[in-house]
């Protein structure tokens, strides 16, 4: 099933919503996007709704977006003030789990790789993320601080001080605009939902827009759960996009699709992350 649905870039776009509504669906709607489209990150999302009537179709429905919410410890290069080495961190660039063979990989064989519905993300991609953090693309938040925070239904005259609520959105601006409309259209209670549990390596989700009653900003779901992407043309990237993002990703997965009948279960991990570091991703 497809809906067509506009969003605004640095223009106006026609966009595509790809959905896979069962167990799994995540990595079946990734598969529906063509190659001249990718998913639209949780900002464009917002965006678009507060562009949108109250009654059109991205206000009445939940979104699965491409912007990343990954917790694990590491050390931030040349960081000079003192401080803690656990973060969570909030993404807005082409990653890990945009890979639909990533998922695949995460979820099969009993979910053994998942943790509270949580995928692994590999450490390294975790500190390049670290290392990335710009205020804007890629948000750092204090694992502890986030971990104090409410989970739930809060005041909307809360949502502005709560530490997820800015880097979902990806900037100051984005998330003051898309609350007042939000109060405009849902009302004064909204959702905002996390798990965040540190382990021994970096565990990662997609966030959700509209989850929860079509009311929630959601980082709590399990990458095995159903799947509303909306694609959106690859010339219409996310401001200051990864080059990753620009590639053809038809090698990649192509050797990725070998590993599934030449490459041992316990092997694999470690052939996606050399294939991924020979094309640069």
């Amino acid at each position: 099933m497809t809906t067509t649905i506009l969003i605004p870039q640095t223009q106006v776009v026609l966009a595509t919503v790809y959905e896979s509504l069962e167990l799994g669906g995540i990595e079946k709607a990734q598969r529906q996007i063509p190659k001249y489209e990718r998913a639209a990150f949780l900002p464009e999302l917002a965006l678009a709704r507060i562009a949108a009537d109250s009654d059109s179709y991205i206000w009445n429905h939940w979104f699965t977006t491409n912007s990343l919410i990954v917790t694990g410890q590491g050390k931030i290069t040349n960081q000079s003030k003192k401080g803690g080495n656990e973060y969570v961190v909030v993404a807005h660039v082409p990653h890990e789990l945009s890979d639909p063979y990533q998922i695949r990989y995460l979820t099969r064989d009993n979910f053994k790789h998942l943790l509270f519905g949580a995928g692994e993300y590999s450490p390294t991609g975790f500190l390049e993320l670290l290392d990335r953090n710009d205020g804007q693309l890629v948000h750092l938040i204090d694992y502890s601080t986030l971990r104090k925070s409410s989970s739930g239904l809060i005041p909307t005259v809360k949502a502005m001080s709560h530490p997820l609520f800015i880097p979902a959105f990806g900037d100051e601006t984005t998330a003051q605009n898309y609350l007042k409309k939000f109060e405009q259209v849902k009302g004064k209670s909204i959702g905002i939902l996390y798990y965040s549990y540190l382990d021994v390596v970096p565990r990662a989700r997609v966030l959700f827009l509209g989850y929860y009653d079509d009311n929630a900003l959601s980082g709590n779901d399990d990458i095995n759960v159903s799947g509303r992407f909306v694609g959106v043309p690859r010339s219409g990237h996310a401001p200051q996009a990864h080059s990753a993002e620009k590639k053809d990703h038809s090698l990649e997965e192509q050797l990725l699709a070998l590993a599934e009948e030449h490459v041992s279960k316990g092997g694999r991990r470690d052939y996606q992350m050399v294939v991924r570091k020979i094309l640069g991703r």
